[in-house]
């Protein structure tokens, strides 16, 4: 399948680019690691339970957090799981990765004058220690979690109260997401430019779309 289809991004046409983090900017593996492997062992051990029991209780908990604000909270899952998950967080630091061509993207948007402007599901503390580990804080004209807004980005009430934040035209902007549903619920609101950043992690197959663009990685666009 072709990832995308170029003629369909006309920069010219676009003054505003909204960039999820996990997964779009950054590789989510390391996310996977972190959710799919250290959280469950560490609950295993409280709980004296094999980490595959853990795994399928844990799985059931997030399923039921899927697509809420307190999903990507950690202190939320902390006090919810009586384990250190800011130890583990830390603890895998170093696997936090950009995709490659990122910052070549981040680059071409400032060259081009672009405003940038970062939309994430991750809880601020942890949203900004993933930023300053890989140093692209100074890229973003403003940064917005889904725990400012007090909604979930697969509401379309979240793209409305963005809005009136930072005032972006919905004709003029483009978001760049790993997530369809989110995509879906940008797209209810109005915003006309919609990419799926289709390889979300390094270590497991692309994801494609027959509703979006895709984009393997980002030199597919610039």
């Amino acid at each position: 399948m072709n990832p995308i289809n170029k003629s369909k991004i006309d920069w010219n046409k676009i003054d505003t680019v909204l960039l999820d983090m996990d997964g779009t900017l950054i590789d989510q593996y390391h996310e996977d690691i972190f959710w799919d492997n250290k959280v469950p062992q560490e609950y295993a051990k409280k709980h004296y339970i094999s980490t595959k029991e853990a795994s399928q209780i844990l799985h059931k908990m997030y399923k039921e957090k899927e697509g809420t604000k307190e999903w990507g909270n950690l202190d939320f899952w902390e006090k919810k799981l009586a384990i250190d998950m800011w130890k583990i967080r830390y603890s895998i630091g170093h696997m936090i990765k950009l995709h490659p061509h990122t910052l070549k993207f981040l680059k071409f948007l400032k060259r081009h004058k672009k405003k940038i402007r970062l939309v994430t599901s991750a809880y601020p503390k942890d949203m900004h220690f993933k930023i300053n580990k890989i140093g692209i804080g100074n890229y973003f004209d403003s940064i917005h979690s889904e725990n400012e807004i007090n909604k979930s980005k697969h509401d379309t009430t979240f793209w409305k109260r963005l809005n009136k934040i930072i005032k972006f035209d919905k004709d003029k902007t483009l978001l760049v997401e790993n997530d369809e549903k989110v995509l879906k619920s940008a797209r209810l609101f109005g915003i006309k430019y919609l990419v799926l950043k289709s390889k979300y992690s390094s270590r497991k197959p692309a994801k494609y779309s027959k509703e979006f663009v895709c984009v393997h990685h980002f030199d597919d666009i610039i």
